[in-house]
């Protein structure tokens, strides 16, 4: 009887690990306007624009003081060589994205994103101090992430508290190319999986990972 017990207490405890679903490790750095940047001139195998940069990157912009500005500009010099270096070493990213699911799919269980094949987030001048920089980061395989799978019931609870649907996903992606195009050129990532957080309070609402 002991062993029936103890078995049935390992089958329980196996079937619950299994019910927890896939885990996606978002520990990891964040894809930013700099990163983009700089990933794209190593794929590309194109001149980096360090001059431009650099009157963004670090205490540089907003400085109006001639010789503090100087000195920002060298300490940035140098941060973004190393930050170059590092980046080309990470092999996962983070993106964050902040946006309202669309309504619910009773027969998928599901909130749609606005994740397509192709979809894309863009950095502007506006990220770069002024400087006239656009990055694009294209998420290739989009399409395999349109959907957020939450029970029903755990739906119904966060369409309550949070009835403008607003979630951040943290999109863990992979870099697999460099493109250019009308939207200016593109850093061409494949997503690996998505932590969806309520926006409102911050609890995880899903974890998705394509094919499981």
């Amino acid at each position: 009887m002991k062993v029936a017990a103890l078995l049935a207490v390992l089958l329980l405890g196996a079937c619950a690990a299994a019910g927890r679903g896939p885990r996606v490790d978002v520990d990891v750095p964040v894809l930013g306007p700099l990163q983009a940047a700089l990933l794209y001139h190593d794929r590309s195998h194109t001149p980096l624009p360090a001059d431009q940069l650099v009157q963004w990157y670090g205490e540089v912009c907003g400085e109006k003081d001639p010789q503090a500005r100087q000195a920002a500009a060298a300490a940035a010099r140098s941060e973004l060589e190393r930050a170059g270096r590092d980046a080309v070493q990470a092999a996962r990213w983070k993106v964050p994205l902040r946006q309202e699911l669309g309504g619910y799919d009773l027969v998928e269980s599901a909130f749609p994103t606005t994740l397509r094949a192709g979809a894309a987030v863009t950095f502007d001048r506006s990220q770069y101090c002024g400087e006239p920089l656009t990055y694009r980061v294209v998420f290739r395989n989009g399409a395999d992430y349109a959907l957020v799978r939450i029970p029903h019931d755990e739906a119904v609870a966060f369409v309550r508290n949070n009835p403008a649907r607003s979630v951040v996903h943290d999109l863990v992606v992979e870099v697999v190319g460099a493109q250019d195009g009308p939207g200016g050129p593109a850093l061409v990532v494949d997503i690996l999986g998505i932590r969806t957080r309520d926006a409102a309070s911050g609890t995880t609402l899903a974890e998705t990972v394509a094919g499981r």
